[in-house]
């Protein structure tokens, strides 16, 4: 039986002068997602990084 992923989705927009930071946010969230599937792999929970630079187009 195929185990069923449950995704969340975590929206991150900021000023431009704290870039280094927002750099360092994809890092922390691949991190988070190791830390959820070693410590409780049966609850199937994903993080995923939605930034504005990367997902949106300007109107």
């Amino acid at each position: 039986m195929d185990k069923l992923i449950k995704r969340f989705k975590v929206f991150v927009a900021s000023p431009g002068d704290v870039s280094l930071e927002r750099n360092i946010i994809p890092k922390v969230i691949a991190e988070i997602n190791l830390i959820i599937s070693a410590i409780a792999p049966e609850k199937g929970i994903l993080l995923d990084l939605i930034r504005w630079e990367t997902h949106f187009i300007p109107g």
